[in-house]
């Protein structure tokens, strides 16, 4: 479960369907991408189609991937006669394993992460036997003019070979990433791209692939996930609204003293939450560190992101208060830690996002006046490695 969660009336601001998408970054370099809307926009496919023009860059390629889908009809790749028995290298194995936790990637997506731009026809070699051992599946739209990238979901048969070399846990049910609709294929593809274009910006080598030299852990929406003990048995009154008394050694809840908590996690004893989704992250293995984390909104248009950031203004709710400070006194760490942007702005090098004001509208003293609070948060500098650890509060505090 996510840290914060922000709760989107889209029954009463359907322009918000428009492909939005959610990245949760935590620090020491870790980053989860989970998916906040299905993506809804019918983009001309002569207009943006995926095959796109060999002239670019490997880099770019995987950037753009799943781009223009939504329109298109599919055709799945057919194996070319019997499976051939194959020796599964730690690479394949990996790459499975990615593929698995992120649902779908493309072919450029994976020649950068496990080959490189320098070996692309070796790596397109070898994807085909893998899809034709039966390890992979593929398909791709249909392109009146050239052929489309493929794209790539894992099949049974490379679950099998993950649980046998212990690379996932063999108890849980396989659950293939379901084809219902292309354009929700499309919604897992442009995440993935932007993630992908965030490793080689933050020093990340497209040449020698992104699998070894990616700056950051890459945790896709089966991974990712926090798992929460669930809220705290102890509850207060105050102000008229449930909260949540903040007590770690609490008897009642004895895992919780067995968490390591940083100082950015740490609050004190008389402290009272407003909402219990504020204290998630805190019971969790995230907890150790050095700072809390962020959440970060991707829309795919411009055009949908002031809006986007109008509901958050209207719905970000959770605070929390030592002792019985009201909430005009009180943290409200949804306003701080989150930000907005565009698909076109990341795309584009522009790390200039928006947020919204610190304290919800009831609480300002223009509250029928919503002005997006524009910050300059450059997430390629955030992670990259060589990123001093003690940077990361100094860089939110400035955000």
């Amino acid at each position: 479960m996510s840290p914060l969660r922000l709760k989107l009336l889209t029954s009463r601001v359907p322009a918000l369907l428009d492909a939005s998408r959610l990245l949760w970054l935590v620090p020491h370099r870790m980053l989860a991408a989970f998916v906040a809307f299905v993506t809804a926009a019918a983009a001309s496919i002569a207009a943006a189609r995926s095959g796109v023009s060999t002239r670019r860059s490997l880099a770019e390629r995987a950037a753009l991937s799943g781009q223009g889908l939504s329109l298109a009809s599919v055709q799945f790749g057919r194996r070319d006669g019997g499976s051939p028995t194959i020796c599964i290298t730690e690479r394949d194995l990996r790459l499975m394993a990615q593929l698995l936790d992120v649902n779908y990637l493309t072919t450029s997506h994976l020649v950068i992460l496990g080959w490189g731009d320098s070996r692309l026809r070796a790596a397109q070699k070898r994807l085909k036997v893998l899809h034709d051992a039966g390890y992979i599946d593929r398909f791709r739209p249909v392109s009146k003019e050239g052929s489309a990238e493929w794209i790539y979901r894992l099949s049974r048969k490379g679950w099998k070979a993950l649980v046998a070399e212990e690379m996932i846990n063999g108890s849980t049910r396989f659950k293939q990433a379901a084809f219902t609709s292309i354009s929700y294929t499309e919604h897992d593809l442009q995440l993935s791209s932007v993630i992908l274009h965030l490793a080689v910006q933050a020093g990340g080598s497209p040449t020698e692939g992104l699998i070894d030299t990616m700056p950051f852990t890459w945790r896709g929406p089966r991974s990712g996930r926090i798992s929460w003990p669930g809220p705290r048995r102890r509850r207060i009154d105050q102000e008229g609204q449930d909260g949540l008394e903040w007590d770690p050694g609490d008897d009642l809840e004895p895992e919780r003293k067995q968490v390591t908590r940083s100082h950015a996690a740490h609050l004190p004893p008389d402290t009272h939450m407003h909402w219990t989704l504020l204290e998630g992250w805190r019971d969790t293995e995230f907890a150790a560190h050095a700072s809390s984390p962020a959440v970060l909104f991707i829309t795919s248009r411009e055009r949908s992101l002031r809006r986007l950031v109008e509901t958050a203004d209207d719905t970000f709710s959770a605070w929390y208060s030592h002792g019985y400070a009201g909430a005009r006194e009180g943290t409200h760490p949804a306003r701080k830690r989150t930000f907005f942007t565009s698909r076109e702005r990341i795309l584009e090098g522009d790390w200039h996002m928006e947020k919204t004001p610190d304290l919800p509208r009831g609480l300002r003293e223009r509250e029928k006046v919503f002005t997006p609070w524009p910050v300059l948060y450059e997430l390629p500098a955030e992670l990259r490695l060589d990123k001093p650890e003690s940077a990361h509060a100094a860089h939110y505090e400035a955000a």
